[in-house]
């Protein structure tokens, strides 16, 4: 059965109405779970070959969402490689994206929550971060603001005291570029407003460690890929407002008011560390109901593996006594849960390397 004249047809009827369109398509690796890439590549490129007759129909638009490990692994000798990557745009949180949303989250409580309608930070240390002229010496503003930059948000006024670097002119600085983007300085000091500056963390040999909050919200909450999971984080501060507010419940006599940093120090480390705690176990647990075909391999993998985080090929074998197609299909359950990371994909089964995330590290 041919679909042609139905394509030309309802092509043709959306440009008589001036009407585009979309049809999106994703999640269509998730049947396959439990299957290796050779499925999953064969149902990704007959989808992308069915996206590619679509091309002509102006009014039609496919947009197909896969995941970089399967997109890589695809092969395009009848789709050609060059017409998909010519079309293809990467989907990735970048550490300034996470950043701005969490961000986002608090500025949007002060507005809300607590009516605050401006915020004073302390100022911009990083000389190479410098800002421009026009948006520093305002005509209008009061003079009590002069040297201020007005932050105009869709809901709230930031005012966060900028350093010009005295001794370098205008366009010595334009040439030179900012080092440092002043949304992400300002998204900062909005998120140490309310977290520590620094945390406690076990490190990979079980030792308490010192880092920034920004490097633990960089490094703590991916799966395999390696990419900050927005997803994971949304569900980390839920989590620390519910750890947050059980301590305060418990403890009315410590209140929560604007220091002499403008800095409200509601996260405390140890409510940090607890809901850090809980959430990682929340999310372990969910691993366990992604496949009934392998909860009792992945628990008992989760058993025998202890505190070890990296393995061979060989050792996962080893652990649960598979033979070498499940043992094949299940590191690849693995890998496409995100729970372990292959480090050589390229290299044969036997010679490859795994690594499991530090979120899902054992303390």
């Amino acid at each position: 059965m041919s679909i042609d004249p139905y394509k030309k047809n309802l092509q043709t009827y959306l440009a008589s109405n001036n009407i585009r369109l979309f049809v999106l398509v994703d999640k269509v690796d998730e049947f396959v779970i439990k299957g290796d890439y050779k499925i999953q590549r064969i149902v990704l490129q007959a989808l992308l070959e069915t996206q590619k007759s679509y091309l002509d129909y102006k009014n039609i638009n496919f947009k197909l969402f896969i995941r970089c490990d399967l997109f890589k692994r695809l092969k395009y000798d009848v789709i050609g490689h060059d017409k998909v990557t010519a079309k293809k745009v990467d989907l990735v949180w970048t550490d300034e994206d996470i950043r701005r949303l969490i961000a986002q989250r608090i500025y949007y409580n002060y507005y809300y929550v607590l009516g605050i309608q401006s915020l004073i930070f302390p100022e911009v240390n990083d000389l190479d971060l410098y800002i421009d002229e026009l948006s520093v010496h305002n005509e209008s503003e009061p003079n009590n603001v002069k040297n201020k930059t007005n932050i105009i948000s869709k809901f709230i006024n930031i005012f966060i005291k900028s350093s010009v670097e005295k001794s370098k002119t205008k366009n010595q600085r334009e040439a030179e570029g900012r080092r440092v983007a002043f949304n992400d300085e300002r998204n900062k000091q909005i998120i140490t407003s309310i977290f520590p500056k620094v945390i406690n963390h076990f490190d990979r040999i079980g030792s308490t460690k010192d880092i920034s909050i920004f490097e633990f919200f960089k490094t703590h909450f991916s799966l395999a890929s390696g990419n900050t999971t927005p997803r994971l984080i949304v569900m980390y501060l839920d989590k620390c407002t519910e750890i947050a507010r059980e301590y305060y419940r418990n403890n009315p006599d410590q209140e929560v008011t604007l220091d002499e940093n403008h800095e409200y120090p509601l996260f405390k480390k140890i409510i940090l560390q607890s809901a850090y705690l809980e959430f990682r176990k929340e999310v372990a647990e969910s691993f366990t109901q992604i496949s009934s075909a392998w909860k009792e391999s992945f628990n008992l993998f989760i058993l025998k593996k202890g505190k070890k985080n990296k393995f061979s090929y060989d050792e996962i074998n080893k652990l649960l006594a598979l033979d070498q197609e499940e043992a094949r299909s299940f590191i690849a359950f693995l890998c496409h849960s995100g729970y372990l990371r292959c480090e050589n994909p390229r290299n044969i089964h036997a010679e490859r390397k795994y690594s499991i995330p530090i979120l899902f590290h054992e303390s």
